[in-house]
């Protein structure tokens, strides 16, 4: 039986469906085959517009001959880029940040609204397979190395408030991880994840009185490799 590998396939493209009349672009795909022109197997919320349309769209092919990985990263930068209506910074009406991985999320549950309006405004690249599990299991190390640090400075107070609050900031965000590796939360949630726990490492570090110099240390270099943790799947604003 013979599979396709995505890995190894290059026939896939990344498009745009726009109003013929405007030249608006109101989706972005990726797909192979027929996929830009079929429109058959559509959400509601597509065929909604192309009834307003009356059908009178134009089909974009951005870019083709792509592996899969690169047209859902491609595809991902063009919804960053353009905007979804969603977020109310777009005309786009994808409802997800791009890549298959990012459907059926369960996702990180945020009530705060300061918080909501933050993770809102996450933009992330899209991991997917072997790249995933490898980021994954990198992060899942890192904060392994950085819990049994953090006890080493304090084996003899374990009592300690800043012990406790580190503790609890790092291990929070290793249960993220664990459920960003068995894809129950999406990039976007694991990269909204770091930012946060990079802000709480933050706050200790400017409001908390700091009897150990080992811990101004180990708290300002955990902020550096989380920074560079998130830089690798978050996009930058220009």
């Amino acid at each position: 039986m013979n599979e396709e590998d995505p890995e190894v396939i290059s026939d896939f493209y990344v498009y745009v469906h726009k109003d013929s009349r405007t030249g608006i672009p109101f989706y972005v795909g990726k797909g192979r085959g027929n996929r830009a022109y079929d429109c058959k197997l559509r959400a509601a919320g597509w065929r909604e517009v192309v009834d307003e349309l009356h059908g009178d769209y134009d089909v974009e092919i951005v870019n083709n001959n792509l592996l899969e990985r690169d047209a859902y990263e491609l595809e991902a930068d063009l919804i960053f880029k353009l905007g979804k209506k969603c977020d109310g910074n777009g005309p786009l009406i994808n409802r997800t940040d791009g890549g298959k991985n990012e459907l059926g999320n369960i996702g990180i549950c945020i009530k705060v609204p300061a918080l909501q309006e933050a993770y809102d405004k996450t933009t992330c690249i899209i991991l997917k397979g072997t790249e995933r599990k490898e980021f994954a299991h990198t992060l899942a190390q890192a904060l392994k190395l950085k819990l049994a640090e953090i006890a080493n400075i304090y084996e003899d107070n374990i009592e300690d408030e800043v012990y406790e609050d580190i503790e609890i900031i790092i291990g929070s965000l290793e249960d993220e991880v664990k459920e960003f590796s068995r894809q129950r939360i999406s990039c976007k949630d694991i990269c909204f994840a770091l930012g946060e726990t990079i802000e709480d490492l933050e706050y200790i570090l400017e409001s908390e009185e700091i009897d150990k110099k080992q811990t101004l240390l180990f708290i300002k270099e955990a902020i550096e490799e989380l920074t560079l943790m998130r830089n690798k799947i978050s996009y930058k604003k220009e």
